[in-house]
């Protein structure tokens, strides 16, 4: 699966209704269907991963999201079964 994100105005503040789409500043893109509870649609950065030793995937499900260091995403995310 191919996840292809393109960022638009992300300085806007935006308090979008779950189910929503929300990043932090690592660049994790989530897919939330209520606070806490998403699948991950975009890892993190190499550079986190190297320091804090994540390894999460793409389609990764929890339920114990730390919500504190997201923001709603502005933007656009295709994704396909390429």
């Amino acid at each position: 699966m191919s996840v292809k994100v393109i960022t638009k105005n992300t300085d806007k503040i935006s308090t979008k209704p779950f189910p929503k789409i929300m990043s932090n500043i690592f660049r994790s893109v989530v897919l939330f269907s209520k606070p806490g509870h998403g699948t991950l649609l975009m890892p993190v950065l190499k550079t986190h991963n190297q320091l804090f030793g994540d390894s999460q995937t793409v389609g990764f499900y929890s339920d114990g999201w730390d919500m504190s260091g997201f923001t709603d995403y502005i933007g656009e995310i295709s994704l396909s079964n390429d």
